[in-house]
């Protein structure tokens, strides 16, 4: 047998470890580790950044002790910061949120606060990096107002113009003061291409018919559950046609899935979703939550959950810790996008595609040698080793053919 296989036996026995470690977290179900390399799960942990998560559920396995210290020391500290830092997150976060709903406003929390929530006990193990919220364009300048008064100031500042606003889909918000970011979403998926404003088309009527929650004492707007699922496949979809999605995006989908098992219209959602891409995608998705202890079904056939999974655990949390997959991200978003122009239009897209990427460019237009600039440096930057780039257009086109038997489909 040769290394090359040798390695990816082992790989694939420790994801399979990996998922049962995350269940025993989530679930309290114990199951039999085959040869568990605590080093190689940890690292994995960080990489999927479900640390926390995972060492709640690895400590209930006797080999852990087995351990590595090193290993245990930087998975105890790492895990101990994270569900301090989210603990406060969240509590600024609901601070924040109270202003804007004291002030009559009523923006749709998406993803980390809602998920969160979903975890029970866990809900400060899963991390996250920002707090979604979405708002209509008419409410954007009170809400702008609101979070520029209490400290939250746009990491991009601008005029934020009636065209601008119709096209973006979000600007982001940062404290000095807090470790929270805060994303106000005009749109949820962007405009960059017939597919992202296809996805954004399914939530038209999401802001008139929020669903309430109470979330330690406060009460918030969120998506109803089946349109938040829907989002959440769409979400995870959308990271998975470019540089990739995580575990975690399976996780949540899994843990959110159980939370609200009695009010989902699962195959409702499973229709809208497979508009996108074959079934066979969200059935291979559904093998892998249900190995996370989800209890979802899918009414079509499976390709290969094998594949999805080693390339959703290659990847990192989003896709970025492959760095070749991080630079063959712009050709594979050529490809699932619609164009036809492979590395050339990637690095140099039409003015409509690079303005919906830039949104600056719809009120200054002469900045687009400027941004052709930039793109063109970091194409030269990441091209500096041909090898690199060799092994990035393999892994892309890996991807993409990925892509093309799951069926993703156009708009």
């Amino acid at each position: 047998m040769s290394c090359w296989i040798k390695r990816m036996c082992q790989m694939n026995k420790q994801y399979d470890n990996f998922l049962k470690i995350i269940n025993t977290s989530l679930t309290g179900r114990m199951s039999n580790l085959d040869d568990p390399d605590f080093e190689s799960l940890g690292e994995l942990a960080f990489c999927q950044d479900i640390a926390p998560i995972f060492l709640e559920g690895a400590i209930k396995y006797p080999e852990f002790s087995a351990a590595p210290i090193s290993i245990k020391a930087r998975l105890i500290d790492n895990s101990t910061k994270s569900v301090i830092r989210q603990t406060q997150n969240t509590a600024e976060f609901l601070s924040i949120y109270s202003k804007l709903t004291d002030a009559g406003l009523k923006p749709i929390v998406l993803k980390g606060l809602v998920c969160r929530k979903a975890y029970g006990n866990l809900e400060n193990h899963r991390a996250s990096g920002d707090e979604d919220i979405f708002i209509s364009k008419a409410d954007f300048p009170l809400c702008h107002k609101i979070l520029t008064d209490n400290g939250y100031l746009p990491e991009d500042e601008r005029d934020y113009s009636d065209r601008y606003l119709s096209r973006i889909a979000a600007v982001a918000y940062s404290s000095e003061t807090a470790h929270l970011k805060i994303e106000l979403h005009l749109n949820l998926f962007g405009t960059q291409n017939p597919v992202r404003k296809a996805m954004n088309r399914r939530f038209d009527e999401a802001l008139k018919n929020p669903y309430k929650m109470l979330c330690d004492k406060v009460e918030i707007y969120t998506l109803q559950p089946t349109d938040h699922y829907l989002f959440l496949l769409l979400h995870y979809l959308k990271h998975f046609m470019t540089t990739g999605a995580g575990i975690r995006h399976v996780t949540d989908l899994a843990v959110f899935g159980n939370k609200y098992k009695n009010v989902i219209d699962f195959p409702d959602a499973e229709k809208k979703f497979t508009e996108f891409i074959d079934g066979s995608f969200y059935a291979d998705t559904v093998k892998l939550m249900n190995l996370l202890g989800g209890e979802e079904t899918a009414s079509a056939k499976g390709l290969d959950c094998g594949r999805l999974l080693n390339d959703l655990m290659d990847g990192g949390t989003f896709g970025y810790d492959d760095r070749d997959l991080t630079y063959a991200g712009t050709f594979i978003s050529s490809k699932t996008g619609g164009s036809r122009f492979g590395l050339f239009r990637s690095v140099f897209p039409s003015y409509d595609l690079l303005s919906s990427m830039h949104p600056e460019l719809y009120d200054k237009p002469w900045k687009l040698p400027s941004v052709y600039c930039k793109r063109i440096t970091g194409y030269i930057k990441n091209k500096r080793n041909p090898e690199a780039e060799k092994k990035a257009i393999e892994k892309g086109n890996k991807r993409i053919k990925l892509l093309s038997d799951y069926g993703l489909k156009k708009k």
